[in-house]
């Protein structure tokens, strides 16, 4: 591999390479490869175009790196909404029902205004967007 590498001038990063030595028995054969003079390093699991893989091709570290990440980007998007939800009621509600006893709206078509704050609202959320009113 390193002459064919040289022959066609492609230098090989030879610290970013590692050998994993792919087999399903227990006990995996001790081999030394070479790239010129580095000795590549022996490693269990070894990242190629993003996946991880580990000498018995089970994929079970590489599936826990996704449920992890999975897990992390699904907190994000919750305290992204949890956010919004808590600055709703901590800003608009109060501007909407301060003395709402004393004001209470006798009208449909006033109680739809003072709704329709809210609906605006939580159309921009995702997921909300074709909510009805009562659902």
């Amino acid at each position: 591999m390193y002459d064919w590498s040289t022959t066609w001038q492609l230098r090989l990063a030879s610290d970013k390479c590692q050998h994993c030595h792919i087999t399903l028995s227990q006990r995996p054969q001790p081999s030394d490869y070479f790239v010129s003079d580095f000795k590549l390093p022996i490693v269990s699991t070894a990242r190629d175009l993003g996946v991880l893989m580990d000498s018995r091709l089970t994929f079970c570290d590489h599936i826990k790196s996704i449920v992890s990440r999975g897990h992390f980007r699904a907190m994000h998007i919750w305290r992204c909404f949890y956010v919004k939800i808590k600055a709703f009621t901590t800003c608009l509600r109060p501007l909407l029902e301060y003395c709402s006893p004393v004001w209470s709206p006798t009208s449909v078509t006033l109680v739809n205004d003072l709704e329709s704050v809210q609906r605006r609202f939580t159309k921009r959320l995702p997921g909300f967007k074709s909510c009805k009113p009562g659902n």
